[in-house]
C-alpha cells in the first residue's frame, strides 16, 4: 500500500536531469531551516516528509506553506539554485 504522507523531493532543475544531491543534504538542509521557522518535518533520504494534523484550519495550512517556502528558498540560495531568500 502507498503511503499517503506528503513529501517533497529535491531534485535538481530539469535541464540537469539529475538529483540535486545523491546524498541528501538539500532535504537536511531544508529539515533544519524549516526547523528554524517552526515547522517540524523530517528528511528521508532526498525527501521531506511532515504529518500536519488531520484537521487544520486555512490560516493553519497558510503558515505552513508559507514557512515552509521559506526554508525551501533558502535551501536553494545555498546550493545556488536561486539568489532569493
Amino acid at each position: 500500500m502507498a503511503s499517503r504522507t506528503p513529501a517533497i523531493r529535491w531534485r535538481a532543475p530539469l535541464r540537469w536531469r539529475e538529483r540535486l544531491d545523491a546524498e541528501g543534504v538539500a532535504a537536511e538542509i531544508t529539515r533544519d531551516h524549516a526547523i528554524a521557522y517552526g515547522l517540524m518535518v523530517r528528511a528521508v533520504g532526498n525527501s521531506l516528509v511532515m504529518a500536519p494534523p488531520l484537521i487544520i484550519a486555512g490560516d493553519k495550512i497558510d503558515l505552513l506553506v508559507s514557512r515552509l517556502r521559506r526554508a525551501l528558498d533558502l535551501t536553494a540560495v545555498h546550493n545556488g539554485i536561486s539568489s532569493r531568500a
